[in-house]
């Protein structure tokens, strides 16, 4: 300890090292998790334009697009907003006072009679909110499978010779496991990911600017003392928001994401230590990618090509093992990527207090 007050003495700056990483904790997870939105709340917000044009059938007296949108109303998760025509519809839709636009023509329920193909249109608008635009981009997709099963349905009916029953033929039960006690629940895995990563980072370039000129043995202590103080201090910061506002479990949490910022504290700092600012070209893009590499807010399956070779990483276990840690499960710590981050860290870090 007596090197460590010697050098915060000497060089003020490293005792941002010590406390940047908890006030980053602090910033980044309070700001993001206190406005996490609630997916059911979002749904119910996403406005879908929908023009009737069906002249329905004269025998039996039915206008089967009334139907279908009335079966549409209770079962998607949007609210569908009737329009009088598809100009009004397509000017709102530019205006963004919807989200998309749901067609059903004038021969709709002619073609349902009918043995041919049922036409139906959708238009979407690429100039929405991201939230929005994901929404919508499944809707065709969910439309067709529904309008499928129903048009198969009233064909059946009708060739029977009584009016269609819309009742799904199928009583299904839904079951979720690990369900998250609020909107912040379900960010709370990302935050953590990312934030544990980024305090690492943050520390380890400000006490790799401060650390600079001091080599040997005392530099290499220095540079791994540091995250060994300054990142269970900013995990003691990151757990306590999270578990407070997301719920979980806030000892594991704690010793995680201690474990994992120390871990990366000491990779960051050797890398810093061995290759200067070029280290960043790599240590910047591992933090900020974690949307992607973490495995917390997506697959990594579901992240550009170009990316995949990184799931050698092991990465994505460390998504996991929040999940766990925030909303139940089974992913276990990822002992082998923190074990070899931290020796490979380590080994920098000697290495460069033995070159000077």
């Amino acid at each position: 300890m007596n090197m460590l007050s010697t050098a915060l003495r000497e060089r003020t700056s490293l005792r941002g090292a010590l406390f940047v990483p908890s006030v980053i904790a602090l910033i980044f997870s309070l700001f993001n998790l206190t406005v996490a939105p609630d997916p059911a709340a979002l749904a119910a917000q996403v406005r879908v334009a929908v023009v009737n044009d069906d002249t329905g059938l004269p025998f039996p007296p039915v206008n089967m697009a009334s139907r279908m949108i009335d079966g549409l109303s209770s079962r998607l998760p949007v609210t569908l907003e009737t329009f009088p025509d598809e100009a009004s519809a397509r000017a709102a839709l530019e205006a963004e006072d919807v989200a998309a636009l749901i067609h059903f023509p004038a021969d709709f329920s002619t073609a349902i009679a009918g043995t041919g193909p049922v036409p139906l249109s959708v238009v979407t608008s690429g100039g929405l909110t991201m939230a929005e635009a994901q929404m919508t981009g499944a809707l065709p997709a969910m439309l067709e499978s529904g309008v499928t099963a129903a048009v198969q349905t009233i064909r059946l009916g009708l060739a029977q010779g009584r009016m269609p029953d819309m009742t799904p033929p199928v009583a299904l039960e839904t079951e979720q496991l690990h369900a998250p006690v609020n909107a912040a629940a379900r960010m709370a895995p990302f935050i953590a990911n990312f934030v544990t990563g980024l305090a690492a980072l943050a520390g380890g370039i400000i006490g790799w600017a401060g650390l600079r000129g001091i080599g040997g043995a005392r530099g290499a202590s220095l540079r791994t003392l540091f995250p060994v103080i300054a990142l269970p201090l900013a995990a003691l910061v990151l757990a306590t928001v999270v578990a407070g506002l997301a719920g979980g479990d806030f000892l594991g949490l704690w010793l995680s994401m201690a474990a994992l910022g120390i871990a990366f504290g000491w990779f960051f700092a050797g890398s810093l230590a061995l290759f200067g600012p070029l280290a960043l070209i790599v240590l910047v893009p591992l933090v900020f990618w974690q949307s992607a590499l973490g495995g917390a807010q997506m697959p990594l399956a579901a992240a550009p090509d170009w990316l995949h070779w990184a799931s050698a990483l092991g990465l994505e276990q460390i998504g996991g093992h929040y999940r766990t840690l925030i909303l139940g499960g089974s992913i276990g710590f990822p002992w082998a990527l923190a074990g070899v981050a931290a020796a490979l860290g380590l080994a920098m870090i000697w290495l460069r207090g033995a070159i000077r």
